[in-house]
């Protein structure tokens, strides 16, 4: 499957993009890799998910081990949810100035200037603000993700005026046999099917950035087949529509 919210992320920077198998799933997006100074690392461990486990002006961020995810008190932040806020620069944390509880993302823009702080959740039914899923922004592994707004890929008026629906994220709750995902807006890039491309908004209408392939990556649903690459690009020499088990209309990414 395609890699995309490049995150895992841990390996590339977070934001919600593309995509790949569950196990390592890049956050659709560049999902925007949030990371924190070293310097303001506590005691830890603590849960991420429940915020518990830190003292008072303290707040529980993921941590990045060699081969696993753990929660670390920092200091916490003052941006409240939906506002505009800043990650910080270590890539052993993913941190920002969001109060607790909240974590910083750019999906709502994409061109990575729209950060926002978004509420951690754990299921779905956390996310209270109409039209939000929670998103395994930091990795299958974790219970945990972030509630970004979705939309309805190839649906007219999905998006507002410059943007379009096409990039897919996986649930919080997917896990390697079962694909439940869904789709999020991003800026309307230039990049025809199967050019190269860095970010999810170089990329046009209904494609976003294959970040294992460095291509844009077309969408696909039982009415929209996928494109096929060409042979002498150096990618895979075919791909298939590889379906969000929950989404109507066979809805997914060609990968």
């Amino acid at each position: 499957m395609r890699s995309a919210l490049a995150l895992v992320l841990l390996s590339a920077a977070i934001g919600c993009s593309g995509n790949e198998a569950p196990a390592t799933h890049d956050m659709a997006m560049n999902l925007d890799l949030f990371m924190a100074p070293a310097d303001l690392a506590g005691a830890g461990p603590c849960n991420v998910g429940t915020q518990s486990g830190c003292g008072a002006s303290m707040k529980c961020v993921p941590k990045f081990g060699t081969s696993s995810v753990s929660g670390t008190c920092v200091a916490d932040g003052t941006v409240t949810e939906g506002q505009p806020c800043q990650p910080t620069s270590d890539q052993n944390l993913i941190n920002d100035d969001c109060k607790a509880g909240l974590m910083c993302d750019s999906v709502a823009d994409l061109t990575m200037t729209g950060f926002a702080c978004r509420k951690i959740c754990s299921a779905d039914t956390d996310c209270a603000t109409a039209g939000q899923k929670c998103a395994s922004v930091v990795d299958l592994s974790v219970s945990y993700g972030a509630c970004l707004p979705t939309c309805t890929p190839f649906a007219a008026g999905a998006c507002a005026a410059g943007s379009d629906c096409s990039v897919s994220a996986f649930d919080v709750a997917a896990t390697q046999t079962s694909s439940i995902g869904y789709f999020m807006c991003k800026t309307t890039g230039a990049g025809a099917v199967y050019t190269p491309c860095n970010d999810n908004f170089d990329c046009a209408a209904d494609l976003s950035c294959d970040f294992l392939n460095g291509w844009c990556a077309p969408n696909c649903d039982s009415t929209h087949t996928c494109t096929q690459p060409p042979p002498t690009d150096g990618g895979p020499s075919s791909v298939s529509c590889q379906t969000f088990t929950n989404l109507p209309n066979g809805a997914g990414f060609c990968g």
